[in-house]
């Protein structure tokens, strides 16, 4: 990243027009001959349901398209130029065994002198998915434990190219690649639990990783009570593929699974042949962590059909057969939800 002409504009050099120039230039090819769209941001937040206020940003990558203030070239220079998904611009390390994670304090002065550009490393080569929820706990000592519940898989199931298994210049879906296996088990998205330790100096005493509740089925998109994020939990919802389909195994997910990670149980709701299901949500109604509505986009992927619906479950009934789904909501086909569809519930305001 270098630093633009902000400084020279404001001394009165007029040097930042050329910029101007330029990227009036630019910008009609990337935008027709590439098709890269206006603007294009790689982000990825959570809203605490009390608060309103953001808790965690995951990724942040913006195309360069000349801004007046900064200027940020990428390494991946086909995404610059449109020709590649911009998330291609990402990089990874395969040869680096362990897994940076940075901890950024809210509050300045927290942990005592501990250098907050300086990672944890974890010891796994991850590529981290999704966040469900993470937590913290302060002994009398001042020890900080802190317990980070996510979705990881392997650098190389995750595929910059081909998303998912969607081709974004042919617009079409394969998901078939995403079901190749190069490291076993372990390689695809799985649900793991990262335990940190810090002491009263903020010296990383312990990083541990280690499979949530022993779930070794394929899954993503953890989401919890959202009334309980950032303290400590007993549920979490994931989407999950039972591994029952011969030609599509791991992807896409055919399950909600709810996991208890207090007694380590897991049950789990199925879909009905040539169906899966995208991200669950959780609708709170009550005191309880269980008092609510999960509520997830179900897909119906036959070519003729291509519908998709809303689906309400009833949390203290997964696993009962039939018994969970409380409805199921067509969607009218003008507005089908394209796979990997984020969101978040929002109550009325009262």
């Amino acid at each position: 990243m270098m630093n633009g002409c902000d400084s020279e504009m404001e001394s009165g050099n007029k040097a930042g027009d050329v910029w101007d120039v330029a990227a009036q230039l630019l910008k009609p090819i990337l935008h027709g001959v590439f098709k890269m769209p206006p603007t294009r941001l790689l982000s990825h937040y959570k809203l605490d349901a009390k608060k309103d206020r953001l808790l965690t940003v995951s990724c942040s990558a913006e195309d360069m398209l000349l801004p007046r203030s900064n200027f940020i070239f990428s390494g991946a220079m086909t995404a610059v130029c449109g020709i590649t998904p911009m998330i291609t611009a990402l990089s990874v390390n395969p040869n680096k065994v362990t897994s940076q994670i940075y901890l950024l304090p809210r509050f300045p002065k927290e942990n005592g002198d501990r250098d907050w550009r300086v990672p944890v490393e974890a010891p796994s080569q991850l590529w981290l998915l999704h966040v469900g929820n993470a937590y913290q706990n302060l002994d009398q000592d001042g020890n900080l434990e802190m317990q980070i519940q996510a979705c990881a898989c392997s650098y190389q199931w995750f595929n910059f190219h081909k998303l998912f298994g969607y081709d974004w210049q042919t617009g079409k879906l394969d998901p078939s690649i995403m079901n190749i296996i190069s490291e076993g088990q372990k390689g695809l998205p799985h649900l793991i639990q990262v335990s940190i330790r810090l002491d009263a100096n903020g010296v990383c005493q312990k990083c541990k990783v280690e499979p949530l509740n022993q779930w070794d089925k394929s899954s993503d998109f953890p989401v919890i009570n959202p009334a309980f994020s950032g303290r400590k939990n007993t549920y979490i919802y994931a989407a999950a593929s039972s591994g029952s389909r011969p030609a599509l195994p791991h992807f896409p997910f055919d399950m909600v699974a709810k996991l208890n990670v207090s007694n380590k149980l897991v049950r789990t709701w199925s879909v009905g042949s040539r169906r899966f299901v995208g991200e669950p949500i959780f609708i709170p109604n009550g005191a309880e962590e269980d008092d609510g509505y999960p509520l997830a986009v179900e897909f119906q992927y036959a070519v003729s059909v291509q519908r998709c619906y809303l689906v309400i479950l009833d949390p203290k009934r997964i696993g009962e057969a039939d018994h969970a789904l409380v409805a199921r909501l067509e969607v009218p086909k003008h507005l089908n939800f394209p796979l990997g569809f984020h969101g978040f519930w929002r109550a009325a305001d009262k």
